[in-house]
């Protein structure tokens, strides 16, 4: 019975990869084919790697929305690939939302990025018409069935390893060991480096520092006081974010989901 229910996902997760794959041919057939030429790392796993506790194994216990989070890193990662832009409407003189449109469906040969354009693809799909797609909405589309792909990734960048244990004696258990703490060492100490340093951050850290403070985890990675009258520390990294598409995506995301959790 567990080998005829692992067939049939094998055999799900195979015909989703053909329909979203159809679904990026089908949008760009001349273009599918032709990789991104630059050089691309991926927020996401990066994000998921800081939300990992070195000691447990297991997400952070204090880091919120982690779903969400992880699906605003993969945002930035499609729009660093120049896979989509944001269209602001308007009210009056302020901001009243952000359109996410698709502006190229080449492959960025990211299995994970893959996938996030073509449900974006698919959801803006209404018979031949295509809708506009307010950014949180893209957020929760994006959430689900990230992580295990993006520990795969992680797994063969030789960053984690996945052990198995039991725990009473008959419970299955599993936890990811990171390989190489020195990498999260780096990451955090760029990102402490940038925020708190008196250059203008690249767009990329304010999105990473961002998404950890949404998560409610970035003081304390970074070792900084959650608040403090010094303006170089809280004051600038609400600055900081305060103007992120990305990072507005996700909060707005996450308060929806608050205020209706149904």
């Amino acid at each position: 019975m567990a080998g005829q229910q692992s067939g049939n996902a094998s055999i799900h997760t195979r015909l989703l990869d053909i329909t979203l794959r159809s679904d990026l041919i089908a949008a760009d057939p001349d273009g599918y084919d032709r990789p991104y030429a630059g050089e691309m790392t991926s927020l996401a796993a990066d994000v998921l790697l800081l939300l990992l506790d070195d000691r447990t194994g297991k997400p952070i216990p204090e880091a919120a929305q982690r779903e969400r989070v992880i699906a605003g890193a993969v945002l930035v990662d499609l729009e660093a690939a120049v896979r989509i832009a944001t269209d602001r409407v308007y009210f009056g003189e302020d901001v009243q939302y952000l359109h996410v449109r698709v502006t190229h469906t080449a492959s960025t040969g990211d299995d994970v990025l893959d996938r996030a354009l073509g449900r974006i693809i698919r959801a803006r799909r209404i018979g031949f018409h295509r809708r506009p797609l307010r950014a949180p909405e893209v957020v929760d589309k994006l959430m689900w069935g990230l992580r295990p792909r993006l520990f795969e990734q992680l797994t063969a960048a030789s960053l984690v390893r996945k052990e198995h244990g039991v725990k009473l004696g008959f419970l299955r258990t599993a936890r990811w060991r990171t390989l190489r703490p020195e990498y999260q060492a780096e990451l955090l100490d760029g990102l402490r480096a940038e925020v708190l340093g008196k250059m203008t951050p690249a767009p990329r850290t304010v999105a990473l520092f961002g998404l950890l403070e949404l998560a409610g985890v970035a003081h304390r990675l970074l070792g900084l006081p959650r608040y403090s009258g010094d303006q170089s520390t809280s004051e600038r990294s609400r600055q900081l974010c305060r103007n992120d598409w990305r990072v507005a995506a996700v909060a707005s995301a996450i308060a929806e989901y608050e205020n209706n959790p149904a």
